[in-house]
């Protein structure tokens, strides 16, 4: 067969894999979406197999991520043509772990039927050991099945990729046998069946049996907050802008009695803690503010210091009692007349206490504040991995010219820290969580970090993940970033309230159940029941290990293929 009928036949492999991922999500068709593939890696050599299968990733990859383009855009100065040659760029580089499905004609001459359990081992050891800067899984795909995703709570979604590689590897052995009329892999067949149905069966039980304990737990009355507004809209106006659009989505949820209000990353453009009064703004940017503050009436039902919200009259009126706030003290009125803890998502800028030679005179960082309903705040979380490309330039401490030739990203440190902040219920109930901001809450190290453990006072009962994904577009990333942070729910046991920018705002609980999920680009402003039970899963307790147990299995099989005579198939 030549190749480019080859890469013809591999194409619908490359083609489904899109459309298996969200938002299409037709999770069935991962089932069986390798077998072109594999059809047209037969009887290929090593080295050609690996391209091959390279080619494949390469084109399916194209295509997940093509949004990858637009959100260059966005955070950066670079045109268009420009920001396709990162993505094709980036394409190249994450592509690689796709090569590895390529040893599977090797695999196959060397191992015999061994091959059907050494090729998912392979893939997994892909997943785990390969670097990328957008974890994406295998088993993802199952994200929205309940009773084959509980696996995760277990091996982690690696466990998913194992068995989604696994069935497409046994059900094309099964082929090619059929086709040379031999008798099939009875006994890998009947494995995989056994594998697939007891994974269903745990699954079935251990949904039922987490929903039992989640009717009688705690209920956390927690705010679901979005806009309906691009990013290049946003950037267009004064910070001023989005932060009264806040406060009117606040205002339109405060008589539901919320116990948490979230303003997710990106809502303000200042520090949340700023001490300046409003006095020392010039008076046109004063003027405006006092503006924006007449035209969004009703404020006070959300806190705002009744000595503003009762202001019906002139604006130099409102002027003078809006300048002796602060931003500090407008977020305390909030919190402490509404009656709720406050949790705002903003930039922390701060004097650095010991610039060396070359450094800035000021650090960044990309933060969220906590004000409870006492009005004073609780504490501060900085993120603790900035986004490469986006919040900083790697490798820009080393050459300073790159901060000349990609303008747009910032130049935000890293946190070093969890913090732990604490929640009462309207029942009197204490809740501890930790607050993940953006793609931290798609990171498993990072996540099982949050999630903390050991002392009470250092254990998470939920997340609270705060994103903007308006830089990505009405494109399928906010969906994809989405579904990544729903898996680590059920891997470490914990529910989370995500609140994005501009959606997908949802609750993930512990067994993978997704409420009040919102569309992209929708307004949203509604309190929702937040249930909270943590689970210390098999998989935090060292089931994640199960990634590096197939690293250890796979170059144990390379070994063993090495020195096999090749046997009969």
């Amino acid at each position: 067969m030549s190749l480019p009928l080859r890469l013809l036949l591999a194409l619908p492999t490359a083609l489904a894999l899109p459309f298996i991922s969200a938002p299409a999500n037709l999770h069935w068709l991962h089932w069986v979406a390798f077998l072109p593939l594999f059809a047209a890696l037969e009887g290929l050599s090593l080295r050609r197999g690996l391209l091959l299968a390279y080619a494949m990733g390469w084109v399916a990859n194209l295509v997940i991520f093509w949004w990858l383009i637009e959100t260059v855009q966005r955070f950066s100065s670079l045109p268009w043509v420009a920001a396709l040659a990162v993505h094709l760029l980036a394409t190249t580089a994450f592509s690689l772990s796709y090569g590895l499905f390529g040893v599977m004609p090797w695999l196959r001459q060397r191992l015999g039927s061994w091959w059907m359990l050494a090729m998912p081992v392979v893939v997994v050891a892909g997943e785990q050991a390969f670097p990328v800067l957008f974890p994406y899984y295998q088993g993802v795909s199952q994200y929205r099945q309940p009773a084959m995703f509980q696996l995760a709570s277990v091996l982690g979604v690696v466990g998913l990729s194992f068995l989604v590689v696994l069935v497409n590897a046994v059900l094309y052995e099964t082929a090619l046998r059929l086709r040379a009329r031999r008798r099939p892999p009875l006994a890998a067949l009947g494995a995989t069946a056994a594998l697939i149905a007891a994974n269903l069966g745990f699954g079935a039980w251990r949904h039922a049996a987490v929903e039992a304990e989640l009717a009688q737990a705690p209920e956390l009355r927690v705010s679901i907050l979005q806009q309906a507004v691009t990013m290049e809209q946003r950037l267009r106006e004064s910070p001023w802008e989005g932060f009264f659009e806040w406060t009117r989505l606040t205002a339109a949820v405060a008589d539901q009695a919320p116990d948490l209000v979230v303003w997710p990353e990106g809502a303000i453009s200042f520090n949340p803690n700023e001490e300046r009064r409003f006095s020392t703004l010039r008076k046109k940017s004063l003027s405006r503010l006092a503006e924006k503050l007449q035209e969004v009436g009703g404020m006070e039902l959300a806190g705002m210091p009744p000595e503003l919200a009762s202001l019906q009259g002139e604006n130099p009126l409102v002027l003078a009692a809006l300048a002796d706030h602060s931003v500090r003290t407008l977020f305390e009125a909030f919190a402490r007349e509404g009656g709720y803890d406050l949790l705002v998502g903003g930039g922390t800028i701060e004097e650095n206490p010991d610039p060396q030679p070359g450094q800035p005179e000021y650090i960044a960082h990309n933060s969220l504040y906590v004000f409870d309903e006492l009005g004073t705040i609780e504490a501060r979380y900085d993120k603790m991995v900035p986004l490469p490309f986006g919040e900083y330039i790697p490798l820009s401490d080393t050459f300073p010219f790159l901060k000349e030739i990609v303008q747009g990203p910032g130049d935000f440190k890293a946190g070093t820290a969890p913090v732990f902040f604490e929640v009462a219920t309207a029942a009197g109930q204490t809740l501890r969580y930790t607050t993940p901001i953006c793609y931290e809450a798609i990171l498993q190290p990072t996540m099982r970090r949050l999630a903390g453990g050991g002392a009470p006072e250092t254990t998470a009962d939920f997340f609270v993940n705060i994103t903007n994904d308006a830089w990505f577009g009405d494109t399928a990333s906010p969906h994809q970033h989405a579904m990544l942070t729903a898996v680590q729910t059920v891997q470490v046991g914990r529910p989370m309230l995500r609140i994005a920018y501009t959606g997908i705002s949802w609750i993930v609980e512990p067994h993978g159940d997704i409420r009040f999920e919102t569309r992209p680009f929708t307004e949203a402003a509604l309190v929702a029941p937040l249930r909270v039970r943590r689970y210390e899963t098999l998989y935090s307790r060292g089931g994640w290990l199960f990634g590096w147990a197939n690293v250890a299995g796979a170059i144990g099989f390379f070994a063993w293929g090495r020195r096999r005579v090749s046997p009969s198939t």
